[in-house]
């Protein structure tokens, strides 16, 4: 099952294999903590995290990891530099603690369902679109999501399951019931 992570490097910037950090685990630690001890087999090793692009890795990816500082390790202190802010990808942005998404909450033939509205560039990376739409129907305690961007012309693009996409054939986006949802 794929989750979002967060990619984290040797500090020492060797070619080490990237690891992976899961994004909730990340989420429970300040913002600006990026230097991090994850597992490699018994060992703790230094590591800086790149928090700017989650990805979507299988869960089997995914190692232990607690916070550090720079301080501890001396590869860190000498490149040690001012962190950035985290930059989120919509997926992350739209499934995200906290964050507000467009949406409408309908019923069509007796189906329930939430299209919510995002970039064409989601849709165009099934796997991403795909753990967003995981992601955004826990938040929406089960119901089934699609996801849904306009194409320049401004008609619809769906991406969801097939049997919800044949119902939303047609129906004007104008009668849809689009408001904003805190995701929290």
């Amino acid at each position: 099952m794929a989750e979002w992570a967060y990619p984290c490097r040797p500090c020492d910037r060797s070619p080490a294999p990237t690891w992976f950090v899961a994004a909730a685990r990340l989420a429970d630690l300040p913002a600006h903590v990026t230097v991090l001890r994850v597992q490699e087999g018994e060992d703790w090793v230094c590591a800086v995290v790149d928090r700017s692009a989650p990805v979507a890795v299988d869960g089997q990816l995914l190692r232990e990891a607690y916070a550090s500082d720079a301080e501890d390790c001396p590869a860190c202190r000498e490149r040690a530099e001012p962190p950035a802010p985290p930059a989120r990808t919509e997926a992350a942005s739209a499934a995200g603690s906290g964050r507000e998404v467009q949406a409408a909450a309908l019923s069509v033939q007796g189906e329930r369902m939430v299209v919510v509205l995002v970039g064409m560039d989601l849709l165009d990376a099934a796997g991403e679109a795909a753990l967003a739409i995981e992601t955004l129907e826990a938040r929406f305690g089960g119901v089934p999501v699609v996801l849904m961007a306009q194409l320049e012309d401004g008609s619809p693009r769906y991406f969801g399951p097939a049997p919800l996409l044949v119902l939303l054939e047609g129906l004007p986006l104008e009668k849809m019931p689009w408001k904003t949802y805190a995701l929290g």
